[in-house]
């Protein structure tokens, strides 16, 4: 058995609550089964013959659940679903083990959204069929971590040691989370760059440190330049792949980082959602957008634009035409790699 297969038999049976459940390794192999997938569609219309997935999105979702029917059905598949929590029995008051334990005998795979934090995990515990989780709260979204990874490799051609500027609602984006932990892992140097109190939690950043052993530069380690500039940023994930002089000077590291520029900025809306009413007015009303005259600007000549979708007002419409406005083909793109994930 070669590497690839090794991998491949690894990850049959597996869930997919976290991108902390895969590995380097095995997140590579997916997304290189997805380039695959893209190129040869036609070779996986029966890879799923015979089986059921069970698509339960209790949070509303137009790109992931589609993706995700689209990608069963063209692996040959099919879908029973459930899009509203109050015509199941949890309203009723099932917990959610029972619950899995339930749709578990229905089903082949289970496809999750839920609002509460935890609850993937939770399923996957019980389900006893592999379990992927397709948001839960304002905690994780594991699998569009993967297109976000899969996006970037096939626009710059690798993901090691890419900066990536990580734009808007860094506090109750669930995309962000697991794209920052899962680019610390490839040695990313990565950007925060947060609308008005929506900065990254404590225990995001916290993390990056403590799992990923690189360092956070905040505060006093920034320039007014870093600060207070065309992006003012409120930290820098410095990767502890840096030479050993800059290691021990973090942030002249992330000076000269921030020098280079970003390769990329992924920008969220805000999660009105997550928060009351009144808040989320007053912090839209100083979101920062990304426009023509922020990608004309020193440092981001080259910055690729990518957007979990939906957006509000964050992203101009004139930079739709943009060639390196990625954010529709990104989109397009969760189609092989949740094809890839499932097969």
């Amino acid at each position: 058995m070669n590497g690839q297969s090794s991998i491949a038999a690894r990850l049959v049976g597996r869930s997919f609550a976290g991108v902390d459940d895969f590995s380097n390794a095995e997140i590579l192999h997916v997304l290189a089964c997805a380039s695959d997938v893209a190129a040869h569609r036609e070779r996986y219309a029966e890879a799923c013959r015979g089986k059921i997935m069970a698509s339960l999105f209790f949070e509303p979702s137009t790109r992931t659940r589609l993706s995700f029917e689209s990608a069963m059905l063209r692996l040959g598949g099919q879908v029973i679903s459930s899009v509203d929590i109050g015509s199941t029995s949890l309203a009723k008051g099932e917990t959610l083990a029972d619950m899995a334990k339930v749709v578990g005998g229905y089903a082949d795979i289970l496809v999750m959204r839920h609002p509460w934090e935890g609850a993937a995990r939770v399923v996957a515990d019980y389900a006893g069929i592999p379990v992927i989780n397709a948001g839960d709260g304002g905690h994780e979204h594991p699998t569009q971590t993967l297109c976000d990874l899969y996006t970037l490799k096939m626009d710059r051609g690798k993901l090691e040691g890419l900066r990536i500027a990580l734009w808007g609602d860094l506090k109750y984006g669930r995309t962000v989370h697991s794209l920052a932990w899962a680019l610390a892992r490839f040695g990313s140097t990565i950007v925060f760059r947060p609308g008005a109190g929506l900065e990254a939690p404590p225990h995001v950043l916290s993390k990056l440190e403590t799992d990923y052993g690189g360092e956070i530069v905040r505060g006093a380690g920034l320039s007014a330049r870093e600060t207070d500039g065309v992006l003012p940023v409120d930290a820098v994930y410095v990767t502890p792949r840096s030479p050993h002089q800059l290691a021990m000077l973090p942030h002249m590291s992330a000076q000269i980082e921030l020098d280079r520029g970003v390769d990329a900025i992924y920008v969220t809306r805000v999660q009105r959602e997550r928060m009351q009413a009144e808040a989320g007015d007053d912090i839209a009303s100083d979101y920062p957008v990304v426009n023509k005259r922020l990608l004309r600007s020193k440092g981001f000549e080259r910055s690729v634009v990518l957007h979990p979708l939906p957006r509000v007002d964050e992203l101009a419409l004139e930079i739709d035409s943009d060639p390196r406005s990625l954010y529709f083909k990104q989109a397009h793109q969760g189609v092989p790699v949740r094809m890839a994930l499932v097969s």
